[in-house]
Formats: structure tokens, C-alpha cells, sequence
């Protein structure tokens, strides 16, 4: 977070402490963060590194495994420059593809040396030098400004003839948000000097043991096993079937017992712990990279879930979005009044002065907004759909380009969605993420192109509230979107003042109230579930087109479930958020909550990445919970 003196003065000393004050209560809440291992003396860390000191925040990097191609398969080549000059090429390649941790394998010490003397002391490595050079060869680099090393061990592996060689895996801290990951990286032997199948099973029996040692004794620390295997199907399958790990492009064993394969399987892979998310996965074969080796570079973005979603038992999502609703009804009208909207207030955190997307005021776009974490201007990568109306075409025509939503990614990692709507406009939604037109999974089991499971509308807000029950007390997806409207329609036809718009806020609680009660009444839903409410505009006279008029633009946003900060103000609990008081600010500059927010905040919740491409939230750092 960037605080700048000159406009925040002396309220930027006290953000600042409210923000250490609360990652010391965290650290001490989530005893995960505690470890009795030290690091090593030899890094040579002042005690200061050892404190995170900024928002707990989602753990995200890019983590690469590559074959560098040894020195000494290429001297005297006429196809291959030498060991030194292509480390010099790899070292761009780190560079350019903003890689954190690597797992190298085959660097030769001419090449190590080399790549100490471009990158200084910014990287550093395990083993390195600290054996022999059987050793070096498989060494796991990382940044040292982004990782604090905690432990490093190595475990014997047999190579070529069965020969041991001493293979690492590591545990690193990211210095910024306090989380521990365990990295790994191997090589097991190719069929270079006879049959090694007997070798890469024993090698493999061994890493495996060692990945579900470390899940055991350190639950909650992610796991990386990766390197160049020298295999495909059968290292995909032994590790899938003995760990809890998932490989980074996709693929799974089916319900029937079949296997489902990666699309592209080199002999270099990636597996994580299932309590990550990886994605964009990448076998690189630039011209640089073909420069460099005769492996592919293999990465993948990772993220790690914030400490405090960790530590939730949230595993499922209701996002409720109510068109027309004013922030004006949460001191007009008595509390009793409001039913399930002053339970949400008096039991978790909320403002009511959060703002819709800076360019319209109107449902859809926000609607839209909410889903896709995006903006709305096609020309600043936003989804693009700006009409009040469905254009009858997908938001990836209107866009000129996929648009990635809350439902994707849920999609993408086993779950599923439903969508429940009172706006008839909301079919832009279904037709644009259903069977035809949504992306293929491209993490884990590909389940098809159809993002959302169910998808309801009904002009009647208590049938469509009856359905939204029977589905939460019933069998309840991953998310449930819900869409109300009949504020905004009383508005419009009554003015955003009158009492027939209060009664239709009145009847809205009222079914937001049975939302909540089915959720507290569902056994998979109960203390698992949490609730999210956002007015997609406010409303003033008998219209909201003006995005200049704050009546249209301020929004009340609410969160409920467990550990969600009771009677919290979202503001007070992210100051890295700035409270607009009666302005409407644009996109630059410091922002407000605003409808955007909601689509990353869902993610966190459960556990998944940010939405590709979104533009509000995507640290995923606005936090409703307590004590953090």
C-alpha cells in the first residue's frame, strides 16, 4: 500500500499502526505463521525481516521449472552456443517473465557462476555450491528482496545406475504477507545409459513420501513438487493418485475412474498442494527459450489465499445485488423496518457509502461490474456493456475478447454457480458463459464450456426468493447470485423518495432475511456461507442515469457469515481504502469500495485466485473479518 505524506498527514502514521497492530493480532490468532525452525544464519536477515508490515493480502508469484541444458552436453556444438552465453539468455528469461522461485535442473558451476555474476546478489539458490556439483545441478533459486528462507533440507535420489544424488526442497517466506511455502525440485534419469524405469520409480516412491511427510507435519503450508521428471502419464498419474497435489495444466482422474490428461504434457512439470490456485500455465518454447535449452520454460502464476480466508471455514458464497437501492433507507427508515438488510449491518461489516463503477449508474453494467471485477470502457479493458438493456449478443462481442468472471473461475476449480434474477437483462449473462460461449476449463478437470449450473428469472421477487431457498437449503453451488429489482422499478415509477419505494426496500430485506435464514438453516450451508449485498445504483427523482448525482452513485455494500467483524465498518477495517465522504471520484487516484470489489472478494472468500483480468480488488485485500 502507498501512503503519501503530503495528502494523508498525520493520518498516515495512524494507518500505518492500525495496520502493524493488526497483522501482530493476526500472527498471533493463526499460530500457522509461527515456525520453530530459524533461518538460516548464513542469509544474514535482520530480525525486521521476519515482519510483515502491509494488508494481509493474497500470496501471488510466478513459479518456473527448467532444464537449462548443461554445459557439458553442448561443448564443442555447432548447434548450441556454450554454457555460458545461453545462461546469459536464461537470465532474461527470469528477467522477463517476472519468474520468483525456479527450480533448475542440469545448471553446471560455469553456468552457475555465470548467473551469480548478472543477477548479483538478488537470487539465491539451494543447494548451489554447498556440495558437489551432482548437486548444483538441481538447485531451487528465489528473490531475496521476496523470500525469506526458513529451512532447506535435501533428500537422496537415485539417478543414472542408481547413483544418490542429494535433490532440495526448501521452505521460503514472503516478506510481505508473512505466508510459508514449501518448494521442491527434481530430476529423475532419463533411459541415457540403459533401462532407468527401475530408478524413476524408486526416485518417484521417495519424492512422494517426502511431499505427503511435509503435508502431514506442516498442515496449511502449500507444497511445490516440480522438475523434469523424464516422464509423462505415469509421474501425472502416481502423483495425483498418492498426494493431495494437482499438476498446474490440468487434467484429473474422473469420477468413473478415468484419466483425464493434460492437453500438453512435456516431461517438466509444476504440481501444487490443492490449497493453491495456479493458473495461466505456460510451456514456453520462445525463440529465446529455444536459444537457451532444449526443455520448455514451465510456468505458472500462482496464488495463495489470504491468511484470513485460510483460517475461515467459508466455503460457499451468496452475492446478492439489488438494483435501485439508496444508502438514503439505512437511516430514513427504523431498523425493524429492514429486516434482513440491519441484520447484515448489525452482524457484519458494511458501508453504506461505497460507489458504483465510476461510468454508469445504471444495473446491468454494475451487475456486470460485480461479476467481472472489471470496469465498464471497452477502450480501458473493460466488459464493455454500458446499455441499461441486453444487447442480444455475448459481453466477449461486445468486449472483443474473453471476459473472465467469478463463475469461471469456479468453473475452472470444480465448483459450480447459480444465477437467480428478477431483470430479465440478466439472460445476457447465462447466454454469455453458457455451453457455447463460456472458455474451457483450463485447471483441473475440464467440465465443459457451461459456467453457470442453474439459471432462474421471474418478475416476482418472492417466487424468485423461494426458488434461491429451495436451492440453499437443497443443493447449494459453490456461488449463488441473486438479483433483485424492485426498488429500482417503484424508483422509476414512483420517485427514489417515496413511500412506495420504501416498501419495496422493506419487501427486498424482507426476502434478503429469507436468503439468510435458509442459509442458516441448510446443513452445508450453516457457518460455512458468506453473504455479500450491493446496491447496483442508487436513485434520485425517478431516474439514476446522472453518474454526477451521489443519490445514483452511492451504494451501500454489506458483508455477512462467520468470523466477518460484527457491526464493522469496511472502511475502518481497510484503510488501504479511501472513504469518499460526499465526492464521486474516477478511476485514478486512491478509490472507495465500489460494486467492482465484489467479484475478488467472493474469490477470496473462497479460496480462489483474483479474476483474470479484473481491475478493482485484485490483491483481493478488502477484508470484512475480524482481528485482522
Amino acid at each position: 500500500m502507498e501512503l503519501t505524506v503530503g495528502r494523508m498527514g498525520r493520518r498516515t502514521v495512524v494507518l500505518a499502526t492500525v495496520l502493524l497492530l493488526a497483522l501482530v493480532a493476526a500472527l498471533a490468532l493463526h499460530g500457522r505463521l509461527a515456525d520453530p525452525a530459524r533461518p538460516d544464519p548464513a542469509v544474514g536477515l535482520s530480525s525486521g525481516d521476519d515482519d510483515p508490515s502491509t494488508p494481509m493480502t493474497s500470496t501471488r508469484f510466478r513459479v518456473a521449472t527448467f532444464n537449462v541444458l548443461g554445459a557439458g552436453h553442448t561443448v564443442n556444438s555447432t548447434k548450441w552456443e556454450d554454457g555460458v552465453t545461453r545462461m546469459r539468455y536464461t537470465a532474461r528469461l527470469f528477467r522477463e517473465h517476472s519468474l520468483s522461485v525456479v527450480g533448475v535442473q542440469e545448471m553446471r558451476r560455469v553456468q552457475y557462476d555465470e548467473l551469480k555474476r548478472i543477477t548479483g546478489s538478488t537470487w539465491a539458490a539451494w543447494p548451489g555450491t554447498t556440495y558437489h556439483e551432482a548437486s548444483l545441478q538441481n538447485s531451487i533459486l528465489w528473490e531475496r528482496d521476496r523470500w525469506m528462507l526458513m529451512r532447506k533440507e535435501t533428500i537422496r535420489i537415485p539417478y543414472l545406475r542408481g547413483n544418490e544424488i542429494r535433490m532440495p526442497y526448501v521452505l521460503l517466506r514472503d516478506r510481505t504477507t508473512g505466508q510459508r511455502v514449501w518448494f521442491s525440485n527434481f530430476h529423475n534419469p532419463a533411459d541415457a545409459h540403459g533401462d532407468a524405469e527401475r530408478w524413476r520409480d524408486e526416485a518417484t516412491r521417495r519424492q512422494l513420501a517426502m511431499v505427503n511427510s511435509l503435508r502431514s507435519d506442516h498442515p496449511g503450508v502449500p507444497v511445490f513438487y516440480m522438475g523434469d521428471f523424464n516422464e509423462r502419464e505415469e509421474i501425472f498419474r502416481r502423483t495425483l493418485s498418492g498426494t493431495d497435489l494437482y499438476a498446474a495444466n490440468g487434467g484429473g482422474q474422473r469420477p468413473n475412474g478415468t484419466w483425464q490428461y493434460p492437453r500438453r504434457m512435456p516431461v517438466d512439470w509444476i504440481f501444487g498442494s490443492r490449497d493453491i490456485a495456479m493458473t495461466g500455465y505456460r510451456a514456453l518454447r520462445t525463440t529465446l527459450v529455444r536459444k537457451s535449452s532444449d526443455h520448455p520454460l514451465v510456468t505458472t502464476d500462482v496464488t495463495v489465499p489470504t491468511l484470513s480466508s485460510q483460517a475461515s471455514p467459508v466455503n460457499r458464497v451468496v452475492l446478492i445485488s439489488v438494483a435501485g437501492l439508496r444508502s438514503r433507507p439505512f437511516w430514513s427508515l427504523p431498523e425493524s423496518e429492514l429486516s434482513g438488510l440491519a441484520r447484515m449491518r448489525r452482524y457484519g461489516a458494511s458501508t453504506i457509502n461505497a460507489r458504483t463503477t465510476a461510468e454508469r449508474t445504471t444495473q446491468l453494467p454494475n451487475d456486470l461490474s460485480m461479476v467481472t471485477g472489471r470496469r465498464v470502457a471497452r477502450t480501458r479493458e473493460g466488459h464493455a456493456i454500458g446499455v441499461a438493456r441486453d444487447p442480444g449478443v455475448t459481453v466477449h462481442q461486445r468486449a472483443g475478447r474473453y471476459i473472465s468472471t467469478v463463475f469461471d473461475l469456479v468453473h475452472n476449480f470444480g465448483g459450480s454457480a447459480a444465477v437467480f434474477s428478477q431483470s430479465r437483462h440478466l439472460s445476457l449473462v447465462d447466454r454469455s458463459w453458457d455451453r457455447l460461449n463460456g472458455g474451457t476449463d483450463t485447471h483441473r478437470l475440464d467440465d465443459g464450456r457451461d459456467k453457470i449450473r442453474i439459471y432462474g428469472q421471474d418478475d416476482s421477487a418472492s417466487r424468485l426468493t423461494g426458488r434461491a431457498v429451495r436451492h440453499l437449503t437443497r443443493a447449494p453451488k459453490k456461488l449463488t447470485f441473486v438479483q433483485y429489482d424492485a426498488p429500482d422499478r417503484f424508483g422509476h415509477r414512483y420517485g427514489f423518495s417515496s413511500r412506495a419505494y420504501d416498501g419495496a426496500v422493506r419487501r427486498t430485506a424482507r426476502n434478503v432475511n429469507q436468503l439468510i435464514n435458509a442459509v442458516k438453516a441448510g446443513s452445508r450451508t450453516r457457518g460455512r456461507t458468506l453473504v455479500i449485498l450491493v446496491g447496483s445504483h442508487g436513485g434520485r427523482g425517478r431516474s439514476h442515469d446522472d453518474r454526477t448525482e451521489l443519490a445514483n452513485a452511492q451504494v451501500p455494500f454489506l458483508v455477512w457469515g462467520p468470523g466477518v467483524e460484527a457491526g464493522g465498518s469496511l472502511y475502518a477495517l481497510n484503510p488501504h481504502y479511501d472513504n469518499p465522504g460526499r465526492s464521486i471520484p474516477g478511476f485514478r487516484g486512491h478509490q472507495p469500495i465500489r460494486t467492482l470489489d465484489a467479484a475478488n472478494l467472493a474469490l477470496m472468500a473462497l479460496r480462489l485466485p483474483a479474476v483474470p483480468g479484473s481491475q478493482a480488488n485484485t490483491p483481493q485485500w478488502l477484508n470484512p473479518y475480524a482481528g485482522q
